[in-house]
């Protein structure tokens, strides 16, 4: 069982909206800015998360192999 997640964590990656976004952004022409500040901040912190929890899963793993 996993340890519960610090308050601080961000909400979980929300894929649909990633996907809405991704569309829009490939019907854009090419060069034209797509994200907003806003939106790009978020999509950081969320990456952040997950690269966070990557670590945390690759480190369980790297422990169960040492026993």
């Amino acid at each position: 069982q996993p340890p519960p997640r610090p308050p601080t964590d961000p909400p979980p990656i929300d894929r649909h909206a990633i996907e809405r976004i991704r569309r829009s952004v490939a019907m854009l022409p090419p060069g034209q800015k797509a994200l907003t500040r806003e939106e790009a901040m978020t999509m950081l912190r969320q990456l952040d998360a997950a690269e966070g929890r990557l670590d945390h899963l690759q480190q369980a793993l790297n422990d169960l192999l040492e026993r």
